[in-house]
């Protein structure tokens, strides 16, 4: 049901339904589930239906997109992705360590903490007001005459008040605004492609949507969302390949840099919180996890007794081809196997981690 409603959300938001149940798989649970995607993707079509009525059927961005870009120009394509990357990268980076450092701030109390972006968004109010809120007034402010100078101004400046707003804990999110800053970040590399590189200056907003969707690949790793949710935001699907290529080079590149998934950083900091102010009320209290195994995994072609599983971490069914078994040592686990264990409720984040690592390709 959690899954279901976030699902909804993101399609009534972004009119992007099939992003919406393709989130829940890629980036929620990371396997594929018949369950979970009749679920996810039926609550996203409906959500997405009645917001349509709401709102009308027009997609969230409206560029004007002519043309594609030629394949003798595709070299860009990867260059870009690769910016993207070590952008990405370095936006995780940045945000968990503006959490760290307000964490860090004794001083300042946690709910007195939304001050500071509350002080900081009356002075950009006054002289830039364009990079406030989610980011839809800034899309307007992405032309091709507005100069390179101007955009890296505006990116540094939203850059800077997202970290410090989000940091904060102030109720708010990311999703949008990382969005704004991948198009920003596009437009930089599509004036630069344009006045140095022959580019034809027709072609200067698909670089914007090519760039929010890398961006999105990079931070949250989730490169299958971010090319459909870019694809069904803009209404065009001849971009798809051009949108794979900088989507899958950018998530190489934050992979290669060790970059983990954004929400995922995000989460474990919760949990750790949480553990924190619990204390000992968790102690004794037991949970269930439920992981697919990999093709390719350490634990494939395995007997259970085989498995290093994590200390008070018991596997208690099998649920294969359809049916639940109840393992002993030695079953043999295979591919595509739902292994279903029972651990501690305080321990429930680093045996996932453990779990993972053996279950994962």
């Amino acid at each position: 049901m959690i899954a279901s409603g976030a699902s909804a959300g993101l399609a009534a938001a972004f009119n992007a339904p099939l992003a919406g149940a393709l989130f829940a798989l890629e980036e929620i649970f990371k396997y594929f589930s018949p369950v979970i995607l009749l679920s996810t993707i039926l609550s996203a079509i409906v959500a997405d239906f009645v917001s349509r009525i709401i709102l009308g059927v027009g997609t969230l961005f409206q560029f004007e997109l002519v043309g594609t870009i030629p394949l003798k120009d595709y070299w860009l394509l990867a260059v870009l992705g690769g910016i993207l990357g070590v952008c990405g990268t370095l936006y995780n980076l940045v945000l968990l360590k503006t959490q760290a450092l307000y964490k860090k701030a004794h001083w300042l109390k946690e709910k007195v903490r939304p001050v500071v972006p509350f002080c900081l968004a009356g002075v950009l109010g006054m002289f830039l007001p364009v990079v406030l809120g989610g980011g839809h007034s800034l899309l307007d402010s992405i032309t091709l005459s507005a100069g390179i100078a101007y955009l890296l101004m505006l990116l540094i400046a939203k850059f800077a008040f997202s970290m410090i707003s989000f940091g904060s804990g102030a109720p708010g999110g990311i999703f949008f605004p990382l969005l704004v800053m991948g198009a920003t970040i596009g437009a930089i590399f599509g004036g630069v492609a344009v006045r140095a590189g022959g580019v034809e200056e027709a072609l200067f907003y698909n670089f914007i949507i090519l760039a929010m969707g890398g961006f999105f690949s990079a931070i949250v790793k989730a490169p299958i969302t971010g090319i459909i949710l870019i694809v069904e935001m803009t209404g065009s699907m001849t971009h798809l390949l051009s949108l794979s290529i900088v989507s899958i080079t950018a998530y190489v590149t934050s992979n290669l840099l060790k970059s983990e998934p954004i929400y995922d950083s995000l989460l474990g900091n919760r949990i750790a919180e949480q553990r924190a102010k619990a204390g000992d009320s968790d102690r004794g209290k037991k949970v269930t996890v439920e992981l697919v195994v990999h093709f390719g995994s350490p634990a494939e072609g395995k007997l259970v007794r085989e498995l290093d599983l994590p200390k008070n971490c018991l596997l208690i069914a099998v649920r294969r081809a359809g049916e639940e078994l109840i393992p002993n040592g030695s079953t043999r686990i295979l591919a595509g196997d739902y292994l279903v264990f029972l651990t501690d409720l305080d321990a429930e984040a680093k045996t996932r981690e453990r779990l993972a690592a053996i279950s994962s390709s």
